[in-house]
């Protein structure tokens, strides 16, 4: 393998022991045979792996800072974002109670 920057984000994963070599094999698996999302790309790694509840969204994170050697907004995926519009009024007055 090369440097850092040069291992995919499957790789990174494996090795910081998030997800067994056989969960990201399975996400690729179904990586290729997806839909595509909105924008006709495939949908990411890091996306299938939450969705299957191998990583958490703090893991995905990590993962892309070591990958990119940039960091994402904190709690948010590049080219995500949440809306406090979006969230039931109960949830809005959880997420901002101390």
């Amino acid at each position: 393998m090369g440097e850092m920057s040069d291992l995919t984000f499957g790789e990174i994963v494996i090795r910081k022991g998030y997800a067994t070599p056989e969960q990201v094999r399975e996400c690729l698996s179904l990586q290729a045979t997806s839909q595509k999302d909105p924008k006709g790309k495939p949908v990411r790694l890091g996306d299938l792996l939450m969705r299957k509840g191998y990583l958490s969204l703090a893991s995905v994170e990590e993962v892309i800072r070591e990958q990119t050697g940039h960091t994402p907004p904190t709690g948010a995926l590049p080219g995500k974002s949440v809306s406090f519009k979006e969230m039931p009024e109960d949830a809005k007055k959880a997420a901002q109670d101390p």
